[in-house]
């Protein structure tokens, strides 16, 4: 590996030591040159306490032979692979043990030392099955959090990371123990200079919308492409061994997620200054894919049912509604339809399991938060901004 490679020592770094320790999740599935431009810019962070975790999602182009491969050929100590596990007889999770990673029970945290010697090293976890988004990526988490991480930063395989984003998203954090979810600033990987997203806001209608500025709505929380998330919320949010929901395979998991995070007390802030490219839904077929659509439309009716609490099912059922029935017309005419049809009809069917998630104690005793809901502004597609001159204005729509 080269010198300017390597990250930076912590004596290097500005400001705010001690450096917590940061495990990086990137998810691969069938997009192995993605993947790679994503761990060079990784490798290149100059930040002095993070490791990188690879979970290949039961790819079958070869994607995790070629990456270990490459990590053999960049890394001082090379790859290390484990292979994924789950056992009916075993306990709801067990940590993970040398060449396995196991469904298990969230283990106490490692040791200082016994984390740095991954510093060096790709660790690839192999699972024999598309799991989808969430369920990967709970792989990763728990896996890390027995590594005894301070912070999860969950990444898109389709993002190139600039060199102080790290650096800039924990010293975003600093000193607030409520702050446990930090939105970066991602902007368009072919054209940067347009915004992509600067993390995620949520109408009263409970559709998510990504932001186009940091003061575009209010801040919900970060968007499951990039986000970093601290290891008290992610213990606080778990349930059943999951963090991030696995009924939503993909799509609104994050704003599920979130909708946990603020039941605990956690809020969100935007580290503008973490810069961050996306190519956008690669691994769902880009944005405006049949699956994209139909999981967007079938899981926002899940986040409602599931999350919503009960004043707000009667005081925005109104809204509710309206979004709901607005978003599927805007469709009409379109190819998009019957993706959008058959996700509004899956959700509908959906609901009575959703139903019973909220029915727990775990949300009744909640009923009563509130929330960052933007009250202003009904989530139509607004045009994106463009980056200038270091302000942000609006752009021509893409």
């Amino acid at each position: 590996m080269n010198a300017d490679m390597k990250p930076r020592r912590q004596d290097d770094a500005q400001g705010l030591p001690p450096w917590p320790h940061v495990a990086i999740v990137v998810l691969n599935w069938n997009r192995c040159e993605d993947t790679l431009e994503c761990l060079g810019s990784l490798q290149r962070l100059r930040y002095p306490s993070y490791q990188i975790i690879v979970v290949d999602n039961g790819s079958t182009d070869g994607s995790a032979e070629r990456i270990t491969a490459w990590a053999e050929n960049n890394f001082v100590n090379g790859p290390r692979v484990l292979t994924y596990s789950h056992s009916s007889t075993s306990p709801p999770c067990r940590p993970c043990s040398e060449g396995e990673a196991e469904v298990g029970r969230i283990p106490t945290r490692a040791s200082r030392d016994t984390r740095s010697c991954f510093a060096s090293t790709l660790t690839i976890i192999r699972l024999g099955e598309n799991l989808g988004f969430a369920a990967g990526n709970n792989v990763g988490i728990r896996y890390i959090l027995g590594l005894g991480c301070d912070y999860a930063f969950i990444l898109n395989n389709d993002t190139v990371v600039q060199q102080d984003a790290l650096t800039e998203m924990v010293r975003s954090v600093a000193g607030n123990p409520d702050i446990g979810m930090v939105a970066p600033a991602v902007y368009d990987y072919s054209r940067k200079d347009i915004v992509d997203r600067m993390g995620l806001a949520l109408t009263r209608a409970g559709l998510a919308y990504e932001r186009r500025s940091g003061k575009d709505g209010v801040l919900f929380c970060p968007s499951g492409c990039a986000a970093l998330y601290s290891r008290s919320l992610l213990l606080a949010v778990e349930c059943g061994g999951q963090f991030f929901d696995e009924d939503f395979f993909a799509y609104y998991e994050d704003i599920d997620l979130g909708f946990r995070a603020h039941r605990k007390g956690f809020k969100a802030v935007l580290a503008d200054g973490a810069v961050i490219y996306h190519k956008g839904g690669a691994a769902s077929g880009g944005r405006g894919s049949s699956l994209s659509i139909y999981l967007g439309h079938r899981n926002a009716i899940l986040s409602v049912v599931k999350n919503y609490p009960a004043r707000m099912l009667v005081t925005e059922s109104l809204w509710i509604i309206l979004g709901h029935i607005l978003g599927l017309l805007g469709n009409v005419g379109r190819p998009e339809f019957r993706s959008a049809a058959k996700g509004k009809w899956h959700g509908l069917v959906g609901a009575a399991g959703a139903w019973q998630k909220r029915r727990t104690a775990y949300i009744r005793a909640h009923n009563h938060t509130v929330l960052p809901i933007d009250t202003r502004r009904f989530p139509f597609r607004r045009g994106p901004r463009r980056r200038l001159g270091g302000a942000l204005q609006e752009g021509p729509p893409a």
